[in-house]
């Protein structure tokens, strides 16, 4: 192992970007193939690489040009957002918003660059960061922090909140734009046009979301949005179906219950879908309601290096979620053996998982034919650790803006 390792670091050619695209490829191949401690000590390397290169150059892999100062008023001026939105004073969080752009340089120059067309990535979680770089190694543009993605998605949910469709629009879409991974964002853009009165636009970005999400949260809502479409197509016996469908993957999603509710009321004697008739409507709008193999295998492999850097939270969450969707038993008794490490703090309630998909139940979304995912040895690059943000606010959706009532769509 120790030749064919200094064999490859040997080939390298210096220029950092190629190189971190190098190591990242050598270790999804050498995982996908099982040699998991010839990758273990090439990512090591490249995270060696990441610590020694960071604040230097103007061409590096994450170039946001920032001084404490600058950073430092950034978080102030969010904590100041935080509380008028926990106020309901939107108008209020959006005046902080606006004094973001004028006094944090690196905002301001973020967006100007945005304007100009130039390409960079923000990502607002390590584990969104870890996935597009897994599933898009041959891109190669500047990954900024967190921060420019924070901005965008609160400025676009303040407008949508204050009914101002076209700012909101705008802003939601240069949040995907420097964060193709982000469900929220998509949602909330369904939301836009819907509003708008375009559910030919709400509906694909609907669909998106099914395809950019990872989190059992984000199946519900985009399920439950699809209930509320099909509800309004006078379609119930599939919107019941879908509603239901978002219960099972987040049985505290309020807009599944709102549907549920808005069915019964106006079609009291419907009843759900036959399984075949909800397979047909999954495959006409091409749903798929998981996420797919080398998602999975990729979400594990971060799991496991976050638990072997002390990282608990995060390999807790990302097996919570996993769980969620595929009730993989070996995945569940992770979450119990790190649970002990967290005193229970994360255990989720053993009610969650009295349930089991398969064999067509809950309308057949899930099942081998649905899923067809396979646990194991996999593939990921996982150079990226927790020192590569200039915060931490755990993972997920970090700024935290999209809660239950970030994408109501019940006028």
């Amino acid at each position: 192992m120790d030749q064919r390792y200094e064999e490859f670091i040997n080939q390298l050619s210096g220029d950092y970007v190629k190189d971190l695209d190098a190591i990242s490829e050598e270790v999804r191949r050498l995982s996908t193939q099982g040699e998991s401690e010839l990758a273990d000590k090439l990512l090591k390397y490249g995270q060696q690489m990441i610590a020694e290169h960071r604040g230097e150059g103007e061409e590096g892999f994450r170039t946001i040009e920032t001084d404490s100062s600058d950073m430092e008023r950034f978080y102030t001026l969010l904590d100041a957002v935080f509380a008028k939105v926990l106020d309901e004073d939107y108008a209020g969080a959006n005046d902080f918003l606006n004094r973001m752009k004028d006094e944090v340089t690196f905002i301001g120059a973020s967006l100007d660059a945005l304007d100009r067309d130039e390409t960079f990535r923000s990502f607002q979680s390590l584990t969104e960061e870890i996935l597009y770089r897994v599933e898009h190694v041959e891109e190669k543009v500047p990954i900024l922090g967190p921060e420019v993605e924070i901005w965008l998605s609160l400025r676009g949910g303040m407008a949508l909140e204050l009914k101002e469709l076209d700012e909101a629009a705008r802003y939601l879409e240069q949040a995907i734009k420097v964060n193709p991974m982000s469900t929220v964002n998509r949602l909330s853009l369904s939301k836009v046009y819907r509003l708008q009165g375009d559910m030919t636009r709400a509906k694909t970005y609907n669909q998106e979301a099914f395809e950019s999400a990872y989190r059992a949260a984000d199946f519900s809502n985009c399920f439950s949005n699809e209930g509320y479409f099909l509800y309004k197509e006078n379609r119930p016996s599939l919107a019941l179906s879908c509603s239901m469908i978002a219960k099972e993957y987040d049985e505290e999603n309020d807009e599944a219950d709102g549907n549920l509710m808005l069915i019964q009321g106006r079609f009291p004697d419907a009843e759900p879908a036959p399984v075949e008739t909800f397979k047909e409507y999954l495959k006409e709008r091409d749903i798929v309601g998981t996420i797919p193999p080398d998602r999975a295998t990729t979400l594990e492999r971060i799991a496991e290096k976050a638990e072997e850097e002390g990282n608990i939270e995060l390999a807790m969450d990302i097996y919570i979620n996993l769980d969620a969707l595929f009730h993989d038993e070996d995945i569940h008794a992770n979450i119990h053996r790190l649970a002990e490490k967290l005193d229970g703090e994360f255990l989720p309630d053993e009610d969650a998982h009295d349930h089991h998909h398969g064999d067509g139940e809950c309308c057949g979304h899930h099942g081998e034919d649905a899923h067809g995912h396979h646990h194991g040895d996999g593939e990921c690059c996982g150079h990226h650790g927790e020192g590569g943000h200039h915060h931490h606010h755990g993972d997920g959706e970090c700024c935290g803006h999209h809660g239950e009532g970030g994408h109501g769509h019940h006028e």
